[in-house]
């Protein structure tokens, strides 16, 4: 029931663990000492050559043996396998996952790169089929708006600028391109 419990409320587990530890301690050294003290004292009897010390003695020793027999290859599997089990559990191509996340990263922008190069390409159509100029320049901003651009430029072939919009009021001159 507690370990259900533990496995539900992980917050609950955590605030008492300490408490826990120290409680299973504490249950340890009890036991331990009171196996040694009956220890002791079976031993004590045995030496007084007490009646019925020596069939004592030998159900303790069998019983220890019937314990610790099944207790040594519970003890055994549980290491194996915590020790094999646990690496197999992480065990993971660090170098592979971050290829495979370049890969993704690399896909996404160059997808998201052809999207906005064809909106580009629509918005470039639409300032050709403009007229004057405060036309081309208010439909800049318009398309810097809604493309949620910082800038927006129309060069000619040559790199002149015809006209340019910006959201920082600050800048006059806008960036040459790269490409």
């Amino acid at each position: 029931v507690l370990l259900s419990l533990a496995a539900e409320n992980d917050e609950l587990f955590g605030d008492y663990y300490s408490a826990l530890i120290l409680l299973n301690v504490v249950g340890i050294i009890l036991l331990a000492i009171l196996t040694a003290f009956q220890i002791w004292r079976l031993i004590g009897q045995f030496r007084s050559q007490v009646l019925g010390s020596r069939l004592t003695l030998r159900f303790v020793s069998t019983f220890a043996v019937l314990a610790l027999i099944p207790l040594a290859v519970v003890y055994y599997f549980a290491v194996q396998f915590l020790s094999r089990g646990v690496d197999s559990w992480f065990d993971v191509q660090i170098e592979q996952a971050l290829d495979d996340a370049l890969l993704l990263g690399r896909s996404s922008l160059a997808s998201i790169k052809l999207d906005i190069v064809e909106q580009l390409r629509q918005d470039a159509q639409r300032i050709e089929d403009t007229s004057s100029t405060f036309e081309v320049i208010r439909l800049l901003d318009q398309l810097r708006e809604s493309g949620n651009f910082d800038e927006m430029s129309l060069h000619t072939m040559s790199g002149k600028i015809l006209a340019s919009s910006s959201s920082n009021p600050v800048s006059l001159v806008p960036d040459v391109p790269d490409e």
